[in-house]
């Protein structure tokens, strides 16, 4: 990842570039795991950034899989939500 950076001027030259280097990683998540999750912020009451930033991921992560899902404890439990006319 670079990053552009101007020292206190607008000089010619005056211009930095930064490497940041870290770890890059996609993790790949089992349904469990999710489930699991979901279930945290259920049973707990805290909000999805609390926990997201307790399990090192986005929020927007834990919104995808709550919809994927159809909720949190419901499916855990076996109870798939449907159409029922």
């Amino acid at each position: 990842m670079f990053a552009l950076s101007s020292q206190g001027g607008h000089h010619r030259g005056d211009t930095r570039v930064e490497i940041l280097s870290g770890v890059e990683r996609r993790r790949v998540w089992s349904d469990e795991e999710k489930l699991r999750i979901l279930d945290e912020i259920a049973a707990s009451g805290l909000s999805v950034a609390a926990i997201a930033r307790r399990h090192d991921i986005l929020p927007q992560q834990i919104y995808t899989w709550r919809k994927r899902f159809g909720g949190g404890s419901d499916v855990s439990a076996g109870k798939l939500l449907g159409f029922c006319p």
